[in-house]
């Protein structure tokens, strides 16, 4: 009678299994253990697992059994209580060493989504938020700030201080033929608020002109568009003025309004891409891509998405440091090939005093840190191994190189793989490579802190319980 509490093997061959008899538990954990070549897994894989999935497919009808790949039977004289089985094989299937859990469960893309849609952009520089100003939120400010008041918009046109009056005559003469009319030379200063429009044709018909000659301090004119006063009635102009300014001005636009006496009251300052206040400069639009390591737009440029970079390991060029100098510490200048660099470092340490029969590990910080970085005419192992790198069109050397490498931690962006403007984008006071190195109950329990506001709820709401499934279910 079969003992349901065992699973019995008698007599199995296969493989290099010697007419193995034995009795397995069945509802418990058994580990099959042995050194290399003892026939685990002929036992496990190549017995077992495959006479249970035999049988099972046997069990299946005749039509079933002819899509079905034949399981022929192992060597072995009987195995009693066997149920069918399941085998789970220890495989890394991933052959791209950028892939990461949260690449592989798409974790990481939906981070990037809630980064592109809902970060808020800082500049490394200076850090301040970084927008992009749409006409629609543009007009929304500019009649909170200057409603019922008399107001203008304008686009900045460059122009090079060492042109001649002719020529700047000749580019403003371009704008008035397209209906600009007027344009403002300079922005009022602490002294002088009042803003001093000019009038484009009158100052094209001087010989000699004061807001094109002597007054132009900063290489640029502002050319107004239209002025009218901020009331809903001129909603539509205003609209149209910001997008005429953005195509005209390179996606650069003004809003200024004043008083009576035209003094300045309100300047919104306003562009059409990525930047800070003032608009000089451009930064990166924030999309999925731009977060991704595994793409030039995103990559970190030093170690190109990869978070470490190979440089020379001090522990490598010097493996045995209890040897000295003279009996060949440093591995790479016993080489054939370095024997003038040899040379010239057994002359410099003997200029120096530093002792060569002194294990190197007993040596002073600072005569170590004078044979790597070099002295005067010497230029140390690492002007040796900057050398070297010049080389590496050659096999050889990229051969040789690779020996004293070991990856280390980039130190442009601290192992979080992405440029400097994506570590820069923030969603709830963390940026996408700080989530990234928290551990997933961490993780986990950091997207379920957060509160939400209507907006980000909207915005995120196919995309957050598609990263807390994933979570959850890891």
């Amino acid at each position: 009678m079969k003992d349901p509490k065992w699973i019995e093997i008698q007599g199995a061959r296969q493989h290099n299994l010697k007419n193995l008899t034995v009795r397995i538990p069945k509802e418990k954990l058994t580990v099959v253990t042995g050194p290399s070549g003892s026939g685990k897994s002929s036992l496990a894989f190549d017995t077992l697992f495959a006479e249970g999935q035999r049988r099972y497919m046997e069990s299946l009808s005749t039509y079933a059994r002819q899509f079905l790949d034949k399981q022929e039977k192992p060597d072995v004289d009987e195995i009693k209580g066997l149920s069918p089985t399941l085998a789970i094989e220890q495989k890394n299937h991933t052959k791209n060493s950028r892939s990461t859990v949260g690449t592989s469960t798409e974790i990481y893309d939906y981070l990037r989504l809630i980064f592109s849609k809902l970060g808020i952009q800082k500049s490394p520089e200076t850090g301040e938020i970084v927008k992009r100003n749409s006409i629609s939120e543009t007009v929304k400010e500019v009649f909170e700030k200057a409603h019922n008041q008399k107001a203008g918009v304008i686009f900045p046109v460059e122009i090079s201080p060492k042109s001649k009056l002719a020529e700047r005559k000749l580019l403003l003469g371009s704008f008035m033929e397209r209906g600009y009319t007027r344009a403002l030379s300079a922005f009022p200063d602490k002294k002088n608020k009042t803003l001093e429009f000019f009038d484009l044709q009158d100052e094209l018909t001087k010989k000699s002109s004061t807001a094109l000659n002597g007054l132009l301090k900063s290489s640029q004119i502002w050319i107004l568009i239209d002025r009218f006063v901020v009331d809903n009635e001129s909603r539509g102009r205003l609209e149209d003025s910001l997008v005429k300014a953005y195509s005209e001005g390179f996606g650069r636009a003004r809003v200024l309004s004043w008083n009576d006496d035209n003094e300045l009251i309100f300047e919104g300052r306003y562009t059409d891409y990525p930047s800070t206040d003032d608009g000089t400069k451009r930064y990166p639009e924030p999309t999925p891509l731009f977060f991704s390591f595994n793409s030039p737009a995103g990559a970190c440029p030093s170690c190109k998405g990869f978070g470490n970079i190979l440089r020379i390991d001090p522990a490598l060029v010097v493996p045995h440091d209890l040897l000295s100098i003279s009996q060949g510490c440093i591995e790479p200048l016993s080489k054939p090939s370095a024997k003038h660099f040899l040379k010239k470092l057994l002359l410099f340490c003997q200029n120096e005093k530093i002792p060569l029969t002194v294990p190197w590990k007993n040596l002073n910080a600072k005569d170590i840190e004078k044979i790597w970085k070099g002295k005067g005419d010497f230029e140390g192992i690492e002007g040796f191994f900057g050398e070297m790198e010049g080389e590496k069109y050659k096999v050889q050397v990229r051969v040789f190189l690779s020996h004293y490498r070991s990856p280390k931690v980039c130190p442009d962006c601290n192992g979080e793989r992405l440029r400097l403007e994506a570590r820069h984008v923030f969603f709830h006071g963390k940026n996408i490579g700080q989530l990234c190195k928290l551990p997933l109950g961490e993780l986990r329990e950091w997207f379920s802190k957060i509160k939400l506001n209507a907006f980000e709820k909207e915005v995120g709401k196919d995309i957050f319980p598609q990263v807390e499934a994933r979570l959850e279910f890891l």
